[in-house]
Order: C-alpha cells, then sequence, then structure tokens
C-alpha cells in the first residue's frame, strides 16, 4: 500500500508504487481521441427529363467519413427550395440509413419524387437529421446542388397572311409577300431557317426565301417578299410554302 507522502510524475513502465521512501506512485496513461463516426453526404444528383411536367427524382450518398463504426440507423432528409429563393418549399420523407462502419456508405434516392416546373432549384440532403449517431463532427451532415428545369424546345410555325396578285399569267414575274409566327419555344436564326417551297419541282422560280432579318424571336413574326415567276403552262397550281429547318420542316 502507498502511503500518500509524496506524490511525483514519472514513467516507470507500469503502474506501481515506488520502492522509494517518497511514497511514489507511478501511472503510465495512454491518452488518444475516441473512435467516433463522422457521416457526410456526396454525389448529388438529379434524374429524369428537367422539362415542366416530368417526374423527377434525387439521389445522394451518405458516407462514414470518421475513425469509428456506427452501432444505430439514422435519417436522411431531402428538402426542396423551389427558385433557389434560400427558403425550403418542400420536405419529403425520409429514409432510412442503416449504421454504417467507418468508410462505408449507402446511397439513397427518392424515385419520382416531384413534378418538375421550370426555374433554377436547389435541393439539400442531410444526413443523420435526429442526431442518433454521436459524430466526431455534427456540423457537416448536408449538402446542396442547384439544377434547372426549362421548357423543351419547340419548333413551330404559323402562316400569319400571305399577300399575292389575284390573277396571274402563265409565265408572268410577279411579287408576294409572306409573314410567318414563330409559335414554338426556339428564336429562328437566319442561317438555319428558311421559308421554303412545299413543290419539289421549283416551278415559281426560287424554292427557299432566306430569313429577312438575323434572329425571330419565340411570338415574333418574319416577313418574307421576294420575285417569283409563273409557270409557262396555264392550270391550276400550288402556292404552298412553310418554315424549314436543315434537319426537316417545321410543325404548323
Amino acid at each position: 500500500m502507498c502511503t500518500p507522502a509524496e506524490f511525483k510524475s514519472g514513467y516507470h513502465g507500469s503502474s506501481k508504487c515506488g520502492a522509494y521512501n517518497y511514497g511514489t506512485f507511478y501511472e503510465h496513461i495512454n491518452l488518444q481521441n475516441p473512435q467516433l463516426p463522422d457521416y457526410t453526404v456526396q454525389n448529388l444528383s438529379t434524374s429524369g427529363t428537367l422539362n415542366p411536367g416530368q417526374s423527377i427524382s434525387f439521389s445522394g450518398t451518405v458516407r462514414n467519413s470518421g475513425t469509428g463504426n456506427a452501432t444505430v440507423a439514422s435519417q436522411t432528409r431531402l428538402r426542396l427550395d423551389l427558385n433557389n429563393d434560400g427558403s425550403y418549399d418542400t420536405t419529403f420523407a425520409n429514409q432510412s440509413t442503416a449504421a454504417l462502419a467507418a468508410g462505408a456508405i449507402e446511397t439513397e434516392t427518392w424515385s419520382n419524387a416531384w413534378t418538375a416546373v421550370a426555374g433554377t432549384h436547389r435541393f439539400e440532403i442531410c444526413a443523420d437529421i435526429n442526431n442518433n449517431v454521436s459524430e466526431s463532427n455534427e456540423s457537416n451532415n448536408c449538402l446542396t446542388q442547384t439544377f434547372t428545369v426549362v421548357n423543351p424546345m419547340i419548333n413551330s410555325a404559323q402562316c400569319a397572311s400571305v399577300s399575292i396578285p389575284s390573277n396571274i399569267s402563265p409565265g408572268q414575274e410577279f411579287n408576294a409577300t409572306i409573314i410567318m409566327r414563330n409559335n414554338g419555344t426556339t428564336t429562328w436564326t437566319q442561317n438555319n431557317y428558311y421559308l421554303g417551297s412545299e413543290n419539289l419541282l421549283n416551278i415559281w422560280g426560287l424554292n427557299r426565301i432566306g430569313l429577312p432579318s438575323l434572329n425571330v424571336a419565340p411570338g415574333s413574326e418574319a416577313t418574307f417578299s421576294a420575285n417569283f415567276k409563273a409557270p409557262s403552262n396555264e392550270g391550276l397550281r400550288s402556292f404552298n410554302w412553310k418554315m424549314t429547318i436543315d434537319e426537316g420542316a417545321l410543325q404548323r
């Protein structure tokens, strides 16, 4: 038994009472940080066509980045911030995440969770939202990502008006004006869009007319005016024209 006469610090290999007359107690204490888990989120993604009205799925991977094993399951949360304005508008049902060993991962997926609306939005996935797992760092459980839903690109045109002489003689040259409205969602550009004849025989002296301006935005109109030459033979002829791109005719 050691007597409490005097205590000195030191290391002599193991715990023991000193063999000296000072009543000294020697102890070797191993100090180390506790082995704790640390949940983080990585690899956020969306799946599905990012157009309005389409079903969108979200996923993210929960990783135990710590040095210790988790011993209990946890809950992983998904939230959505519409228009990325800093306020979360929708919280989805939580996903259950198993107790992860150190270095282990588990991917959580919310399938067809949301019907897309146009705009730039932000979603957040957070691991261990109920603090079931005692972690070495409780402040790094969440990750966010933005994504953009856009209207599909639709090529569509509508004939707004046609101005053509009421009487045309065989072989006569005449001027006609055709106004086409862009009622799609793409902008017509001068190098790709033109007015084309539906008559493949080119009986009117030309079979395509270039776009009169550099571009025509959705909702705007393009005015095509050109000189034509009637066929030399009498008879009923079709004077039909359509908006065309290099890949084919636009929907009318």
